[in-house]
């Protein structure tokens, strides 16, 4: 029992210092919104079937990557623990950025993120 909670206590260890490490940030929320921008980056030069609704093609799309890049490298993950504490006001920002960084590493899908499809204005 007591290798089973000391394996336990180690791969949770290991799931919130890794990110940490693997994008070179200071924080897991940080490491969080590296990784969402670094994956919107890549998706959008992918080009438009990359994005829900060939929104790649959309110069508008772009202008808000590219703002969103400039607030990522300024905020230090503090986007990403905003946005947790939004959306799950129950879970500790920590945990949200955790469970975040893990579920677009092994599910890297942008769409899920846009419910409903990005709507831009015309």
């Amino acid at each position: 029992m007591k290798l089973i909670l000391l394996l336990l206590a180690a791969l949770m260890a290991g799931a919130i210092i890794y990110p940490r490490y693997a994008e070179g940030t200071d924080t897991v929320c940080a490491a969080f919104e590296h990784k969402l921008n670094a994956l919107a980056q890549t998706q959008l030069r992918q080009g438009a079937g990359a994005l829900p609704g060939g929104l790649s093609a959309d110069p508008r799309l772009g202008g808000i990557l590219s703002s969103l890049q400039a607030a990522v490298s300024a905020s230090r993950g503090m986007l990403a623990e905003a946005f947790i504490r939004e959306k799950y006001p129950q879970l500790p920002p920590l945990a949200g950025c955790v469970a975040g960084y893990w579920d677009i590493t092994f599910n890297p899908d942008l769409s899920r993120y846009v419910p409903g499809g990005l709507k831009l204005p015309h």
